[in-house]
């Protein structure tokens, strides 16, 4: 695996996100995915319970953008993503959450931590 195909899978899953397309998220992840977001709370294992996630208004409302590279070694990446939540009748809320991840031999994220800090403003 070289770095282009790491950032390749990164941009693909951003562009899913941001097509509000849970079955373009999804095809990034490996069927035996372990997904922590954020740290520290739920860890989800596999499609069948990381689906309803995405599907429940998790990318509804959020525009997100790479902040800067993708950090890749090998099979391992970490990504700042910049986080844009439209608040209806205020202040949109932008903040950072860096991601953690980790690709299997055929390329799709097969463990994904996110560190969303909504203290972490951008402007």
């Amino acid at each position: 695996m070289n770095r282009d195909q790491v950032v390749a899978t990164v941009e693909q899953y951003v562009a899913a996100l941001n097509a509000k397309d849970p079955d373009g998220v999804l095809a990034v992840f490996s069927h035996d995915i372990v997904h922590v977001e954020p740290v520290g709370g739920r860890t989800r294992r596999g499609h069948a319970e990381l689906r309803p996630f995405f599907e429940a208004g998790q990318i509804d409302g959020w525009h997100v953008s790479l902040e800067g590279p993708v950090m890749a070694i090998g099979q391992h990446a970490a990504f700042v993503l910049r986080v844009t939540l439209e608040v209806p009748d205020g202040d949109d809320l932008v903040f950072a959450s860096t991601d953690v991840i980790e690709l299997n031999d055929e390329g799709l994220i097969c463990r994904f931590t996110a560190y969303p800090d909504v203290e972490a403003v951008l402007s």
